[in-house]
């Protein structure tokens, strides 16, 4: 009991007068409610700020992120000041001590019983989704914004700091913290227990959801039973920050894959044409005085000049101000303006003059999803769906927003509604194949495009689909195969060479990875990273089947073309290009020039001293520049890694720094009292 002892009644009796025998500055049983006070304050109010600002659209982007962030800072130094100079208690009392190897070892261990519950009690949980209890599920999750662990993508190193800041302010604050303050004055490991439970999840019930606090509940229970046994903190840190920093990696790989992937055979038709389809279809009805006026806004609509055709609307609206066709036709071009607000508008007062067409409301839940307003897209989605029941189309929208959501199960049960009423529909076989392999389901995808190409396999899609779904669940010949088929059906698809040289590389196929990449320098359809990466192959490869230098030149002065002569990776490219050919005089002229962009772009010396050792002990002397030459001591360094880098140290910087001014504030304060 030694090493509890600073956390026991004994503790409690000696924090009157403090470890140094000076006065606290508050007493026992207020420094508790003060304590409790931030510990259930701060997580729920910065996660109502969050969740009502994702609702109302007045944060976005990171700044979920951000306010989780600073929150966390706060708490901590909110709670070691009230501790250490209101309490003037030892860290040790919240179970703060000197790291060790157990706590490392206990702590990965209690992580992965985590994990495995993270995963398997969502997965019971929607077992709630049957006939009986799904409505009320659906009621719940109504309450409160769907999981923000979906706002961690593509802001991964913001995440993954938040995730360390968090995780330290919620083991201090719920179970350091609470659970110690309550075991004290209770003398109740149960009640201390059920205490800090019952606070941590109250706390972040605004953040987390109804339904995921209820999925998370056990995980905060084993959290405070592992303190509790142990009576240190840090192996609760570990264990969170390690379930966390996983569903993290989880969150930031389901739903996103590269884009140069992604075949422009399977992108949706752009949202103009659907307006224009859409005034094409009006012109078949009749509305007498605004008859003129739409074929205009259609003529207009179709030149892109949409402030005319909303012009021309205005006319046929005020001709006929009881058509609804009318005003979902001027919502159709303000939608493809994305003028969410009108659109919205002119929806409405359609649906207010024919409040039983599922089509009008089916059209607003879309306008919704776009102008980020879930809650009535979803809304909206039911009410299309119970007036039109048999119309597949509402239920594939829907999907789109549950798959926005994270929510796959209850967009596969669309996509398979959609489908149970129109079963040979390509597109709707496409969207379940890239659920399923959000699901990582990917045989079941792979199955979705087996049947596209059974239904039409004259067409690109069923085998580009195919291909993808392939390529990440790792069967590289067999989608090197399938974008073989795309080509043959369409020659010209940049992407799925670029695709299929990717994986030749790979698999190290150099002669037919060349062929791919000589045939794209042909092509101008390639982003500069791309055209970048072909051409540091066909340059700079040890192996001489994949070598071309002329291909490489081509490819890489495109690339410098696009990024203005000022990207020192694809400068650098560019000379290595020319050195393959022979060329050094130009290869010598870009290595310098790469150089100079280097000391006014790039502050990491190990660039600059790779290029010179370029330029001096390559192409002055005559020789090519391998990859393998040096090792490559410079990865191709991207400024996100360096960034992510900086914004982590800041954030360190500022906990210091939180933590000190609030220290010194409270000390002025206590002998200003004194």
């Amino acid at each position: 009991m030694k090493g509890w002892e600073s956390g026991s009644l004994l503790d409690a009796a000696r924090s009157a007068t403090g470890p140094a025998g000076g006065a606290v500055l508050f007493q026992p049983g207020r420094g508790v409610l003060i304590g409790l006070g931030i510990a259930f304050g701060v997580p729920f109010l910065s996660g109502l700020l969050i969740s009502l600002g994702l609702l109302l659209g007045f944060i976005s982007g990171s700044q979920p992120l951000t306010i989780r962030l600073v929150a966390a800072l706060f708490e901590i130094a909110a709670l070691t000041a009230l501790i250490t100079v209101g309490e003037r208690r030892r860290l040790g009392s919240v179970g703060i001590r000197p790291p060790t190897m157990d706590d490392l070892r206990y702590g990965l261990g209690v992580a992965a019983v985590c994990a495995i519950l993270a995963i398997l009690v969502p997965a019971a949980f929607e077992l709630t989704a049957s006939p009986i209890y799904g409505p009320i599920r659906a009621g719940l999750a109504a309450l409160f914004p769907p999981n923000v662990l979906a706002l961690y993508r593509g802001t991964f190193w913001l995440a993954l700091t938040t995730i360390a800041t968090a995780s330290i302010a919620q083991e201090l604050a719920m179970r350091g913290f609470v659970a110690s303050r309550i075991r004290t004055l209770t003398g109740n490991v149960v009640v201390a227990g059920a205490a800090a439970l019952a606070v941590s999840l109250l706390a972040n019930l605004p953040l987390w959801g109804l339904a995921y606090t209820v999925e998370v509940a056990p995980i905060e229970a084993i959290l405070v039973a592992l303190f509790l046994w142990k009576r240190r903190l840090l192996p609760c840190i570990v264990a969170n920050f390690a379930v966390g920093t996983l569903l993290l990696v989880l969150a930031s790989g389901a739903g996103s894959a590269p884009s140069r992937r992604n075949s422009p055979a399977t992108n949706l038709e752009p949202q103009q044409q659907q307006a224009i389809d859409k005034l094409d279809r009006a012109l078949e009805s009749k509305f007498g005085l605004a008859d003129p006026f739409v074929q205009h806004a259609t003529e207009d609509a179709k030149r892109g000049d949409y402030e005319k055709a909303v012009g021309e609307m205005d006319k046929a609206v005020a001709a006929q101000p009881k058509a609804p066709a009318l005003w979902a036709y001027r919502g159709d071009l303000y939608s493809a303006q994305n003028r969410h607000d009108a659109a919205i508008a002119d929806y409405s007062k359609a649906i207010s003059l024919a409040s039983d067409a599922p089509g009008l409301y089916l059209r607003r839940a879309n306008e919704y999803v776009k102008a980020g307003q879930d809650v009535p897209a979803h809304r909206d989605f039911a009410k299309a769906i119970d007036l039109a029941e048999d119309d597949p189309l509402a239920y594939i929208d829907r999907s789109a927003l549950y798959v926005r959501e994270d929510r796959y199960e209850e967009a596969l049960r669309d996509i398979n509604s959609a489908i149970k009423l129109q079963p040979n529909t390509g597109n709707f076989l496409l969207r379940r194949a890239k659920v399923f392999e959000l699901m990582h389901r990917y045989d079941d995808a792979i199955g979705d495009c087996s049947r596209i190409i059974g239904l039409d396999s004259s067409r690109a899609e069923g085998y580009a689909c195919r291909a993808q779904e392939e390529l990440v669940k790792g069967d590289a010949p067999a989608a090197i195969a399938d974008l073989g088929e795309v080509l043959k059906r369409a020659p010209g698809d940049a992407i799925s060479l670029f695709n299929r040289a990717d994986l030749e590389v790979q698999t190290q196929q150099w002669s037919a990875a060349r062929a791919d990449m000589v045939a794209l320098s042909s092509t101008n359809s390639l982003d500069p990273e791309s055209e970048d990466w072909c051409a540091y192959q066909l340059a700079t490869s040890v192996h001489s089947e994949l070598r071309d230098g002329k291909a490489a030149i081509a490819l890489a002065t495109r690339a410098c073309e696009a990024t203005g002569w000022g990207n020192v990776k694809y400068l650098e490219t560019l000379a290595a290009a020319y050195a393959e050919t022979g060329d050094f005089q130009q290869a010598i002229k870009w290595a310098q020039h790469a150089i100079e962009v280097a000391r006014t772009t790039d502050p990491d010396p190990a660039v600059k001293n790779l290029l010179r050792w370029e330029l001096t002990d390559r192409y002055e002397k005559g020789l090519p520049f391998r990859a393998d030459d040096t090792g490559r001591i410079v990865s191709r360094p991207s400024g996100r890694t360096v960034l992510a880098i900086i914004a982590t140290g800041l954030a360190l910087i500022g906990l210091v720094t939180v933590i000190v001014l609030s220290g010194r504030l409270l000390l002025r304060l206590r002998r200003g009292t004194a």
